[in-house]
């Protein structure tokens, strides 16, 4: 009885908090991912930032700056690091060429195809944490 009363006045704030900590953790190992990969690219990235756009996953803008959806956190690893190398990608060529291509598969050292298959049938399923009904 306690906790369902105690829960019933602070839920939204612990779901709050929980949202919080969780883009806390999203910014602190993308950016270690974009450090690493940017750093095989030999290219710089200004700044990185999370944020919670509904349709994308990552921009990168001609300042430097890679910006990233926290939900990535919660897709598997491979996901997540497809989405990075993608983003790096970006700092050496601003389109989806096949030179681009080419790159962000030397940076994942794999095909990220699958990793973009994911998102596409699963992505939006990410989305349904911390959404209210």
């Amino acid at each position: 009885w306690f906790m369902w009363t105690r829960c019933a006045t602070s839920c939204a704030t612990v779901a709050r908090r929980v949202e919080a900590w969780l883009k806390r953790q999203a910014l602190d190992l993308l950016a270690a991912e974009t450090r690493e990969y940017a750093a095989k690219a030999g290219v710089t990235v200004a700044h990185v930032a999370v944020g919670d756009a509904k349709g994308r996953w990552g921009s990168c803008a001609s300042s430097g700056t890679i910006r990233y959806s926290w939900r990535l956190l919660l897709a598997p690893g491979h996901v997540r690091r497809a989405t990075v190398a993608h983003e790096v990608a970006h700092r050496v060529h601003m389109n989806h060429g096949s030179d681009f291509h080419a790159l962000v598969a030397l940076l994942f050292e794999a095909d990220p195809a699958p990793a973009r298959t994911w998102l596409r049938a699963h992505g939006a399923a990410l989305h349904w944490f911390g959404r209210a009904s």
